[in-house]
């Protein structure tokens, strides 16, 4: 052998049949991740992208393939198997190894909607939530003069 090891043959055939250039692969950044995330709608809420709803926890990237943490707006969502399986679909023409799972790492919050998010939900008639803050507790705000 020329010091070509098959692997490296293999991986430069499947980068021609997809048309990518052997040479140059195609950068997977977590950049690029996110961007082809928030193509993915939401199920239910279909003007939002699951970036924009703020669902998408974490994005991590290695030489083992990609990582990406969703969180479910609650712990009962029956629509979490269909994000991400939308998830897995729109990542796999990457052609790397995914582990797209579900993580309560933290909980989810209306505060994740990006901004962007906002005004869609806006612009389709759904009122978004306020940026204000959780009001003040009747009992344990300190009393007027």
């Amino acid at each position: 052998m020329s010091g070509t090891s098959a692997t490296s043959r293999t991986s430069a055939a499947a980068a021609t049949a997809s048309g990518r250039s052997a040479a140059t692969p195609a950068v997977v950044d977590a950049d690029r991740v996110r961007a082809i995330l928030a193509t993915v709608p939401d199920p239910e809420v279909p003007v939002l992208s699951v970036v924009d709803l703020g669902v998408i926890h974490a994005v991590d990237i290695d030489d083992r393939g990609i990582t990406v943490g969703v969180l479910p707006t609650f712990l009962g969502c029956p629509a979490i198997e269909l994000i991400l399986g939308a998830v897995r679909e729109a990542l796999t023409p990457l052609g790397r190894p995914l582990d797209v799972h579900l993580t309560t790492a933290v909980p989810w919050t209306s505060v994740r909607i990006t901004s962007e998010g906002r005004r869609a939900l806006a612009a389709a008639g759904i009122a978004p939530p306020t940026d204000a803050q959780a009001p003040p507790c009747p009992y344990c705000a300190p009393s007027g003069p």
